[in-house]
């Protein structure tokens, strides 16, 4: 099962009662999105009003509604150098520089590069010039193992865990799938991306219907962090340049909104499956996130 798990802003609230203090839980659960109107065009004008949320089939009222249209981006580009993609790594070199020399806005924007094969190891910290960004991916080869989940779980803790300074906080992940050599477990990956609050958007390096059991397997596990975060995972079809997938992220995360509601629920750790539609006739919201795991 797909799944999503959302831990955005729990609060608990004591009051006093006769037999001592209850808890009531406030959980605010964000949903990133675009819509789109029936030729295919973003529509920037939306509001709380034109939304509606529904949580296990329970409508819930929708407490805000942020344009991130044009807004500032925190974005780590995330790049396997492993043994495993050295065949295409020449070409993800060349697209993963022209993203990042077109979507990283001087003074408004800024990114971070790691790159992970048996290690993980941050080429460069937060910057706003793209130059110094693109000359350090020049300088990577390929070669050695892979450590997939421990470059999520590092990137999580250390780049995004504190930051808190208004930016959609965004991990762009450019792999096969395979893991080869991580300490870190799927469970704790989840738990940290839910804490850390990021949007993953993966790359895969190969085409779908190409993909050895391995990778197939990886794919499915990414799917689940698509998922989680409400991000995308994009292969590239047959004779598909992949610096094409690259302004499909781009386009969606310039585009976007984050639509929050609130639950009163006591944690149940169970999942709750959501439903995000608009009111206006002719519209189509475009989601990934299927729903989140109701976690204390």
């Amino acid at each position: 099962m797909k799944f999503t798990r959302v831990v955005i802003a729990t609060v608990a609230i004591l009051w006093c009662m006769s037999d001592g203090f209850a808890q009531m839980f406030i959980r605010a659960v964000e949903i990133p999105c675009t819509v789109t109107d029936s030729s295919g065009k973003f529509v920037t004008d939306l509001t709380e009003k034109d939304f509606t949320v529904r949580d296990h089939g329970k409508r819930q009222k929708v407490t805000a509604v942020k344009q991130k249209i044009q807004a500032p981006l925190s974005i780590s580009l995330l790049l396997d150098r492993s043994a495993s993609v050295a065949a295409s790594f020449p070409l993800l070199q060349s697209a993963s520089e022209k993203f990042l020399t077109a979507v990283v806005r001087k003074s408004k924007d800024r990114s971070c590069l790691v790159a992970f094969d048996s290690h993980v190891y941050l080429l460069q910290d937060w910057t706003d010039d793209a130059q110094l960004l693109t000359a350090m991916i020049g300088k990577l080869n390929a070669g050695g193992g892979t450590s997939l989940f421990d470059a999520i779980y590092k990137v999580c803790r250390d780049k995004f865990l504190s930051q808190d300074n208004g930016s959609t906080k965004v991990i762009v992940l450019v792999t096969d799938g395979e893991d080869t050599d991580s300490h870190a477990t799927f469970k704790q990956v989840a738990d940290m991306v839910s804490q850390a609050g990021v949007i993953i958007y993966i790359l895969g390096t190969h085409s779908e219907n190409s993909l050895n059991p391995r990778e197939l397997k990886g794919g499915h596990v990414l799917g689940e962090l698509k998922d989680m975060t409400g991000g995308d995972l994009l292969y590239p079809k047959e004779g598909e340049n992949i610096q094409s997938l690259f302004t499909r992220i781009e386009i969606d995360l310039r585009n976007q909104y984050v639509v929050t509601f609130t639950s009163y629920d006591e944690p149940d750790g169970l999942f709750h499956d959501l439903k995000l539609e608009t009111n206006r006739k002719g519209l189509v919201v475009h989601t990934h996130k299927k729903g989140y795991f109701a976690s204390s």
